[in-house]
């Protein structure tokens, strides 16, 4: 019997461990048919407008349908930065950016 509730607890786990990775990181929050450059350009005036700091942006895996945008707001950042062990890790932001098939997928986390 005990052997019987170990299986079905290690199925369990492994299970939920793979749906966990279904999850995706980013939370879309809309679509365009503009360019990704236009898009890219509009987000950043945005958050610029709205009083957030863009840290930078790049290309993941060098891809050039694929961009990041990095920003954050001074106070978030002086929030966090009291928290000693490794608080300044939640001062970023990102919104993600993926062109496919003529439109762009905008997301966040």
């Amino acid at each position: 019997m005990r052997n019987l509730l170990m299986s079905v607890l290690i199925v369990f786990v492994v299970l939920g461990n793979s749906r966990a990775q279904e999850i995706a990181p980013y939370i879309k929050v809309g679509e365009s048919t503009e360019s990704l450059k236009s898009v890219s350009d509009e987000v950043i005036s945005a958050l610029k407008d709205n009083g957030f700091l863009i840290l930078g942006f790049y290309n993941p895996a060098k891809k050039s349908n694929l961009k990041v945008i990095v920003f954050t707001r001074s106070d978030v950042t002086s929030k966090v930065i009291k928290v000693l062990d490794r608080g300044a890790l939640a001062a970023p932001f990102k919104v993600g950016l993926v062109s496919e098939e003529g439109k762009v997928t905008i997301s966040y986390t």
